[in-house]
């Protein structure tokens, strides 16, 4: 006697279904142990083309991934600088990752860093440069700053920036002002940063102006709302604005962001 096809049709969907679920808990079970792996990783060119690391020619520990606890092998030294292909990074929008790609999965990470390994910025910050004040600066042909190279001129007082050197911290150490002529990070008041749209700022009479390097040098005459093209912080890195000449700066704590132009 033969089962009614009814039922063989609801057996044979009984197992199509049963296998069905089967394969979703495999796909699933499958998707999550993928997720537990993944990593965040940047490999975006606008990133990676202008990020490098400097090893300084040491033999940091190399991994098979950015998050492996166990070195699988050593930086060679014949070389300092190093293309990265990728970086993971351990925070959204931050400029410096975890650790890095050198190419075919060989990642260094930064908890190995030395003092001397850096990461290098190979391009300058738009509308952003070196203000030298006319200061001899010493000048050095490698990113650590160890090799005296010249003294910068002191005919100009602001040059152009085309490259950052980073410490093990991510604080900068150096800047690149061209053809790898290096200047020592001292403290913020080494760059004035130039708007791309001008900003207008209420100031009453009576506020102090400034030259770029905090001296007084008189008061604001008019209460009126002013133009500001550049920006500059001082030692404390508080906010200077550029508001007329190169001797009328003001503090931010002194102005009020004017409607006018808005």
């Amino acid at each position: 006697m033969t089962k009614p096809a009814t039922a063989r049709f609801r057996k044979l969907a009984l197992v199509l279904f049963s296998l069905s679920l089967a394969l979703i808990g495999l796909l699933s079970f499958n998707h999550v142990a993928q997720a537990a792996g993944d990593y965040d990783i940047n490999r975006n060119s606008n990133y990676i083309g202008y990020i490098q690391v400097d090893s300084d020619k040491q033999a940091l520990p190399l991994y098979n991934s950015p998050t492996d606890q166990v070195s699988n092998g050593q930086l060679a030294t014949t070389y300092d600088r190093w293309e990265i292909t990728g970086a993971y990074m351990d925070s959204d929008g931050a400029l410096l990752a975890t650790a890095y790609d050198l190419g075919d999965n060989q990642w260094v990470k930064r908890s190995d860093f030395t003092a001397s390994t850096l990461v290098l910025k190979v391009i300058g910050a738009p509308f952003t440069t070196f203000f030298s004040n006319r200061a001899a600066y010493q000048l050095y042909s490698d990113a650590q700053t160890t090799q005296p190279a010249g003294i910068l001129g002191t005919d100009y007082d602001i040059w152009q920036i085309n490259g950052y050197a980073y410490n093990k911290a991510g604080q900068i150490s150096a800047y690149n002002l061209g053809a790898n002529a290096w200047v020592k990070y001292i403290d913020p008041t080494q760059t004035i940063h130039f708007r791309n749209d001008p900003i207008y700022l209420d100031i009453d009479a009576g506020v102090t102006t400034y030259d770029v390097n905090s001296h007084p040098t008189g008061t604001i005459q008019t209460s009126t709302v002013y133009v500001s093209g550049e920006y500059h912080f001082d030692k404390n890195n508080q906010i200077m604005h550029r508001v007329g000449n190169d001797r009328q700066w003001v503090y931010g704590g002194d102005t009020r962001q004017s409607s006018y132009g808005y």
